[in-house]
């Protein structure tokens, strides 16, 4: 049996199988289909926020950050918010949404966490919904994952909302947001 033939249609097949899905999808769109296309980017986004489950990861020890960064020539502490999202954005009331953020942290060559006050805010109409705050909240050197769930009311009404985290502790400053849309069910 020649195996690179088996493993060159196997190839050819699967490039197809890719180029009539994206057709598919371009030709549900060009009909007129928006509505259709929409359901399937929430389906997606659904499937995206069940893989995630809340809490803290490290994805880089605070040594590979530190070279990577060149954080021995910026002044410290040095922080950068990799990703910041909302997933998905675009839900019902009674639902929730999965906050994810990435973040790099050079604090010093100790490692040294910087400890804070961490708040995170819903508004909707230029007005905070929600105001969460948590004292003593640490950020660590490396690069970090952190997954948070947050459920909107059954009441809660249609319209643009945005959520905002924000970190503040005598070192450190850090602010980021970003919007949601809440539907009818």
């Amino acid at each position: 049996m020649d195996y690179h033939a088996v493993i060159g249609k196997m190839a050819i097949f699967g490039c197809q199988f890719v180029k009539y899905s994206l057709m598919m999808i371009l030709l549900i769109d060009a009909a007129g289909c928006a509505a259709t296309f929409q359901n399937l980017e929430d389906n997606f986004d659904e499937l995206i926020k069940m893989q995630r489950s809340p809490g803290e990861q490290s994805l880089a020890l605070p040594d590979d950050v530190w070279r990577r960064n060149h954080c021995d020539q910026v002044k410290q502490p040095w922080f950068a918010m990799e990703t910041f999202e909302v997933v998905p954005r675009r839900l019902s009331a009674g639902n929730d949404f999965n906050l994810r953020m990435t973040y790099a942290l050079c604090s010093n060559k100790r490692a040294d966490e910087i400890r804070g006050k961490l708040y995170t805010r819903i508004y909707y109409q230029g007005k905070a919904i929600v105001n969460d705050v948590k004292r003593g909240y640490s950020l660590k050197p490396g690069r970090w994952q952190v997954d948070t769930f947050v459920t909107i009311p059954e009441h809660a009404k249609q319209g643009v909302y945005s959520v905002e985290v924000e970190f503040r502790s005598k070192l450190l400053k850090v602010n980021k947001s970003e919007s949601f849309v809440v539907v009818s069910h």
